[in-house]
């Protein structure tokens, strides 16, 4: 004879193998682990009011949004990448701008200096 506890136990088992069900499935479509976990325990309480057929729409629902917004982060993580990628060689760029107006200002006192060496003399007047 069943019990009372018996009763309680019964459709948590056939709840968890319904979860497990999902899970398993969202993770054929392509999910992750840890996303398909959270998305049974989203879906698993409403899965029994609907039929196989609305319960494998929804998954593909579900695969689908996730592939879409998977996409939209890695295209992210790309952007953030190549923008890392720029702001590293804009500031070697920087770098040599630095160099660059360092060697100049030393050839402009250079070529003060010869300027102020070479001048010629003043004229004399002889007679």
């Amino acid at each position: 004879m069943r019990t009372k506890s018996d009763a309680r136990r019964t459709p948590r088992r056939g709840r968890s193998e319904r979860g497990e069900g999902i899970r398993s499935e969202l993770q054929r479509r392509g999910l992750s682990e840890e996303f398909a976990r959270a998305v049974t325990a989203q879906l698993e309480p409403f899965a029994a009011d609907l039929g196989r057929d609305q319960v494998d729409a929804v998954l593909s629902g579900v695969a689908l949004a996730y592939g879409v917004h998977r996409r939209k982060v890695e295209a992210f993580r790309r952007a953030a990448s190549e923008l890392d990628e720029v702001q590293h060689l804009l500031g070697c760029v920087g770098t040599e701008l630095s160099k660059l107006d360092e060697a100049v200002e030393i050839l402009a006192a250079y070529a003060a200096r010869l300027r102020h060496h070479t001048s010629p003399p003043p004229e004399r007047t002889l007679h």
